[in-house]
Order: structure tokens, then C-alpha cells, then sequence
């Protein structure tokens, strides 16, 4: 055939293993789901909850100053911040209290 392009253009044979072949890759590079083997009880040993990084008094607006994260991770996740500052205290928080959602 006449033309450049004809020279880089498969065959039915070569488009078969293309196919084939990128079926084999897909599946060679897995998934991104990550499967946790801990138990629950374990995981949250190891995680990270927000709690009271003072004394917060019944009324107050909370503040990021107000909020640190320790273990364990019994307690809201530190990607929830967001939701929690502004909001006003419901009850008196002492420090080093694990926040919960009544609390705001």
C-alpha cells in the first residue's frame, strides 16, 4: 500500500495480542483497595481522635487552638475538624477529653 501509516498498522493477529496482552497488564497492576487485617480494637489503638487541647467552658465557640488529636481513635476522626470549629460547646469539655458529636 501506498502511504507511511500502513507500516505501523496491525494485523488481526497483532490486534489480538494487543488486546490480550493489555488484559494481562490491567490485572498485573492490581487494585488500589487496601485490605486491613487488624480487628477493630487494634486499629483503634493506633488512631488518632480529636480531643481538647484545654479546658473548653459550657458556650464557648471552639477554636483550632482548642482541639488537639491523640490516641486512642475511639473518638472523631482528625479529617472531621472542619466541622467542629465555630460550633459552641454544649457541656463543659476538660482537656485531654475525647470530643463527641453532643458535645457541639
Amino acid at each position: 500500500m501506498f502511504g507511511w501509516d500502513h507500516k505501523v498498522s496491525a494485523d488481526a493477529l497483532e490486534l489480538k495480542t494487543i488486546c490480550e496482552e493489555s488484559k494481562r497488564i490491567v490485572k498485573a497492576l492490581g487494585t488500589t483497595r487496601i485490605v486491613s487485617l487488624e480487628d477493630a480494637d487494634r486499629k483503634n489503638a493506633f488512631r488518632r481522635s480529636i480531643v481538647a487541647a484545654n479546658d473548653i467552658e459550657e458556650g464557648a465557640v471552639i477554636k483550632e487552638t482548642d482541639l488537639d488529636y491523640k490516641r486512642p481513635g475511639s473518638g472523631l476522626a482528625p479529617e472531621t475538624i472542619e466541622f467542629i470549629i465555630g460550633k459552641k460547646a454544649k457541656r463543659k469539655i476538660t482537656k485531654d477529653d475525647i470530643i463527641k458529636p453532643e458535645d457541639f
